[in-house]
């Protein structure tokens, strides 16, 4: 992992819920992984984000969200 990519992982875990952090922190290496390694596309990321939301504070949806478009926007990514 980059440092970006562990910055946008600690991010992540911050807003995670407690008793999930180690499955979204395999769930996110591993997802990252497969798309820079060009098995799945932005359409499946966006797809595997959504069956994470249950692992996220509720009160953190929003923020996760936002941050996920936001960078979306700046990497380019469709």
């Amino acid at each position: 992992m980059n440092i970006i990519e562990k910055q946008a992982l600690k991010f992540l875990l911050k807003h995670t819920q407690p008793e999930h952090q180690q499955e979204m922190e395999r769930f996110a290496v591993t997802h990252w992984t497969e798309y820079r390694a060009g098995k799945i596309d932005f359409k499946q990321v966006k797809q595997l984000a959504k069956q994470a939301r249950p692992m996220l504070k509720p009160e953190s949806v929003a923020d996760i969200t936002e941050f996920a478009k936001k960078w979306a926007q700046r990497l380019d990514l469709k």
